[in-house]
């Protein structure tokens, strides 16, 4: 297998700006038709939206449509299925694209030692959510790198114990700076 290169699949999703997912075991498409500050217009499922972003952590979101404000919260397992709730009802959401569907989104640009983290491109580090002997699950947001005005989360491939932080936040780093080291769990019996 050929290695696949981080920015050109974002540059796939970016150019295209849009992306499959599975809500429930059904293909659902959104297409992003503008997006400027915190407010998008959209197309979900064939149906236009416009939504405004209120604020957003590690697992809840706050938007408003043109109807309603609502609150979503967001868990993800050790498989990559996210479960969103939104007013009390639950949705199964599996991301279908190509991001998704390379590794290498989640693990920036790792060896082969996937638990040998390290940036994907000179930045600076803004944000770290983890500390050494935290257990983390696949799709954890381990830290953000700020480059080209872009912030760029790292994120865990699987489940894993943060072994070593190498950074502190402010920190300049470039691609061979190894940010963090995970430690595979060890699967149960």
């Amino acid at each position: 297998h050929q290695q696949k290169n981080v920015w050109s699949e974002i540059g796939f999703w970016r150019q295209f700006m849009q992306f499959t997912m599975l809500v429930d075991n059904e293909p659902f498409t959104i297409e992003i038709l503008e997006y400027e500050h915190n407010s998008m217009k959209l197309i979900i499922g064939g149906e236009p939206f416009s939504i405004r972003l209120h604020s957003f952590d590690t697992n809840t979101i706050i938007c408003e449509t043109e109807v309603s404000m609502f609150k979503a919260f967001v868990s993800v397992n050790s498989e990559g299925l996210s479960l969103i709730t939104i007013s009390g009802e639950h949705f199964n959401i599996i991301r279908k694209d190509q991001l998704n569907d390379s590794i290498d989104y989640s693990i920036a640009d790792a060896t082969e030692d996937t638990g040998n983290l390290f940036s994907p491109m000179p930045g600076k580090i803004i944000k770290i959510n983890v500390a050494e002997g935290d257990k983390v699950k696949r799709g954890t947001i381990l830290l953000v790198v700020e480059a080209m005005k872009m912030e760029n989360n790292i994120v865990a491939s699987q489940q894993a114990i943060v072994e070593k932080v190498n950074v502190k936040v402010g920190e300049m780093v470039n691609v061979k700076t190894q940010l963090i080291h995970l430690k595979e769990l060890e699967a149960r019996s």
